[in-house]
């Protein structure tokens, strides 16, 4: 009975039209006055830039994801990418630009952790905890234990692995990388004892370090007194493992890849401004990284946003803006040399109030293997190698780079083909 009489009293134009026809006209008229209120009403209307950003924020979100910073790195829009270096300090420098929900997507375990925490003062909690353990006066005492662990490890791995099973130290041809867990200890690696280690591969919860979760048990707020729980050391751990490794690792292998594209540059390698130059040219975290505009607002580049807007931080876009960097897309680490303003525009580990709190661990440890890596092998490519290399270039005369995807770091879209190396060990 309710049904029945809910059809006969519809209005009118829905019976005429039909369900579909209405919500059809409805989406219509819905759409219309967002254009009417973009064009004539909305506070960002004299902003200049693509009209679909005045409708959507999440055009932004796309583009970060199809990575298209450079391409958009000097518009204005809706979702404001900030591209100028000035721009990017102002919103890192304050806790008044709030991080958004986008971050949620990135919290450990259900909770916030300190890098996606949308909290200033769980974010200023969290860098007095681990203030102690990250600063450089610590890391120098354990700069012998970091040596032992980073390039000096993956050194034994590469002389065994890579010489052993290829028979000589070249290596043309790849085998699985799940041989290198068992680098340290072979006997694992063999019947009865692979049997014992697979519950513990499978037990994310084993990556985890003791001497890492030790020292965040162990880290106290000096003002209030407080400590982590459980689950937050937990967040926290594979925070800083998954920023650690993934950011890491990336960046070395961008590295690498530029180096063997600009031989002229390998040649006369330097660990530092190799780096800088990578971290440069492809960040590894260059998405667009979203900010809330403060509820008074603020004016970027002469233009008034409104509070509640949100600021998209385009890192590549700033990284490559001609008005900064001359020659922005050219490959040339020398720009670093004794240039603190050269450096001080990368902003590969974001900047102001809400830096990553492990960037001197994370700049010790490429420096530590990149350099170690340079000085005991010598690196080419493949002789197969002919997708890419420094006589391929692109519609700007540079080395075509391997195509990549972005998602929180940049990653290549098909390592197998573009990631290949040939290992030569130096005698020397």
């Amino acid at each position: 009975m309710f049904f029945t009489q809910y059809w006969i009293n519809k209005p009118d134009i829905v019976m005429g039209l039909g369900w579909s026809s209405f919500l059809a006209i409805a989406a219509v008229l819905v759409v219309l006055c967002r254009v009417i209120y973009a064009l004539f009403v909305s506070p960002l209307r004299h902003i200049p830039g693509p009209f679909l950003a005045r409708l959507t924020s999440k055009r932004a979100g796309l583009i970060g994801s199809l990575g298209l910073m450079t391409k958009y790195s000097r518009t204005r829009d809706k979702a404001n990418t900030a591209t100028s270096t000035s721009d990017i300090r102002a919103v890192y420098g304050s806790h008044k630009f709030r991080k958004t929900d986008f971050y949620r997507g990135v919290d450990m375990l259900g909770i916030e952790h300190m890098f996606s925490t949308r909290n200033p003062d769980l974010a200023d909690t969290r860098r007095r905890q681990f203030g102690p353990y990250l600063n450089t006066g610590y890391l120098a005492r354990v700069e012998p234990i970091l040596a032992a662990h980073g390039p000096e490890s993956l050194k034994l791995k590469w002389d065994k692995l890579y010489g052993e099973r290829q028979g000589g130290d070249k290596l043309q041809q790849g085998f699985p990388v799940r041989h290198i867990r068992y680098a340290d200890f072979p006997l694992l690696n063999t019947y009865p004892f692979s049997m014992l280690m697979r519950p513990w591969e499978r037990g994310y919860d084993g990556v985890t370090k003791y001497a890492i979760e030790s020292a965040f048990i162990d880290a106290e707020d000096p003002q209030s007194k407080t400590r982590m729980t459980e689950r937050q050391v937990q967040a926290e751990c594979l925070n800083m493992l998954l920023a650690g490794s993934e950011a890491a690792a990336n960046t070395l292998a961008w590295t690498v890849h530029l180096l063997m594209l600009h031989p002229e540059h390998y040649r006369r390698a330097v660990g530092e401004p190799a780096c800088s130059k990578s971290m440069r040219l492809h960040p590894v975290s260059g998405g667009l990284w979203p900010r809330r505009a403060p509820k008074e607002g603020v004016r970027l580049q002469g233009y008034f946003v409104p509070g509640g807007t949100e600021i998209f931080i385009n890192v590549t876009g700033a990284h490559h803006n001609p008005g900064v960097w001359e020659n922005p897309l050219k490959y040339d680490p020398s720009r670093f040399l004794d240039n603190e303003e050269a450096r001080r525009n990368v902003f590969t580990f974001g900047a102001g109030v809400r830096a990553c709190p492990g960037r001197h661990l994370a700049v010790l440890e490429m420096m530590s293997i990149l350099a170690n890596m340079l000085k005991d092998y010598d690196l080419a490519v493949p002789e197969d190698y002919v997708r890419r290399g420094p006589r391929v270039l692109d519609e700007n005369g540079n080395p075509k780079l391997m195509e990549d995807v972005q998602f929180l770091v940049s990653i290549p879209v098909d390592p197998k083909r573009d990631c290949r190396l040939v290992l030569t060990k130096c005698t020397a």
